[in-house]
């Protein structure tokens, strides 16, 4: 596996921490919320610390024009609001894109486990660099990749950390919109819906009752790694 790869059998980065956190619930709160719920704005200072226990979190940058990047699409295990560390506002905003069942823990609370729990400091570095790791894998594919090659990209990468054993392959356990595809590559929607309708032809990938499904992990692996020049949309 090359070293700045996602997409490995078991990438050491995105290891799941969610039976800890799961455990770790009593000494938070749970609520669960509908699809669109705003957790917390960017702009905006709070002092909690969130888990994913079921659903799905986007981690997105809105411009006053309307337009919005998405840094990362979150699902069970993931940690996020990692920033109240620092003191300064979120730079974006976190928004449920399904009924989400979602832990926060307090400020407080997380700076005395940090003291005293290596499990803790364990998870919450993991967590960061993980999310390090997204970030600069999207700026080496919006600067090096077409928007076919940065769609391929994203699609194994989701395979890796979200797939999970089906009867044709390896089901992709978090649901994503061809719009939101579009906004974590930097490219249309129209786009984006050409290359998964492209695989699938292809018999590379398939839904199942609205779930991604990889056929051929190892066509869609080859094609996600294939070198090209920046084409842009």
């Amino acid at each position: 596996m090359q070293q700045n790869d996602l997409t490995g059998v078991q990438s050491p980065f995105v290891r799941n921490y969610g039976g800890y956190w799961d455990c770790f619930a009593s000494k938070g709160t749970c609520r669960t919320y509908p699809a669109k719920t705003v957790l917390y704005c960017q702009g905006e200072v709070n002092d909690c610390l969130f888990y994913v226990r079921k659903g799905t979190v986007k981690i997105t940058i809105l411009h006053a024009n309307g337009a919005e990047k998405i840094l990362a699409i979150l699902g069970p295990g993931s940690l996020f609001g990692e920033t109240f560390m620092d003191g300064y506002p979120h730079f974006a905003h976190a928004i449920t894109t399904e009924r989400s069942e979602i832990l926060s823990f307090p400020k407080a609370l997380i700076y005395k486990e940090l003291e005293s729990n290596p499990q803790v400091i364990q998870a919450f570095v993991m967590s960061v660099l993980r999310k390090l790791r997204l970030c600069a894998l999207q700026i080496e594919d919006m600067t090096f990749r077409s928007a076919q090659s940065r769609v391929y990209h994203l699609v194994h990468q989701l395979a890796d950390i979200y797939g999970v054993p089906h009867p044709r392959g390896k089901r992709i356990q978090i649901r994503i919109t061809h719009q939101e595809l579009g906004q974590i590559t930097g490219t249309s929607r129209i786009t984006a819906n050409k290359v998964l309708n492209d695989l699938r032809r292809q018999g590379v990938i398939d839904l199942d009752k609205r779930w991604l499904v990889v056929l051929d992990e190892v066509a869609l692996g080859r094609l996600a790694h294939r070198q090209d020049g920046h084409q842009g949309d």
